[in-house]
């Protein structure tokens, strides 16, 4: 089920604000390159200790993004309740400070996960509303790629 769905991989590279912390930076780039070459178990690792560095240091934009990421390679690995957990984060934390990008972002993972959970009427719902909160921020290629999400929950 999970490989039907449209361009879950680039979701990974929308615009969430990342840290100034270089080191952490740096971690991002180690686990993003991990997660292209499909070693999913470093790039939970190295999200996991970016997390970590990043709560301790209060730095809510690495928060977020970890958050984000992880909430990927847990819904690559079929971990639904994890990716659901670090999805509820980053919206909330996106809510929390204001961050539009981050609160489209994530409905629209919340919506990938309900989906891969068999719960289409809440994917579609939640699909629809990252739809909205894209088009409203400006972003049209990632509405087209939640509307390409859309379209292959309608035929399920």
């Amino acid at each position: 089920m999970l490989s039907s769905i449209h361009d879950l991989s680039e979701a990974m590279y929308l615009p969430i604000p990342l840290s100034t912390d270089q080191l952490l930076v740096r971690v991002f780039e180690a686990a993003l390159r991990a997660w292209e070459r499909g070693d999913i178990s470093l790039a939970w690792q190295l999200l996991s200790r970016a997390l970590e560095r990043a709560e301790a240091q209060h730095d809510r934009a690495a928060a977020l993004q970890a958050h984000q990421l992880l909430g990927h390679v847990a819904l690559g690995q079929g971990n639904l309740e994890q990716a659901r957990r670090h999805h509820r984060e980053a919206l909330q934390g996106s809510h929390a400070v204001g961050l539009q990008i981050g609160v489209a972002s994530s409905l629209h993972n919340l919506g990938l996960v309900a989906a891969c959970s068999g719960d289409q009427r809440r994917a579609r719902a939640l699909v629809n509303a990252a739809i909205s909160a894209y088009t409203r921020n400006n972003l049209p290629e990632a509405a087209a790629r939640a509307r390409a999400n859309l379209e292959w929950l309608e035929v399920q």
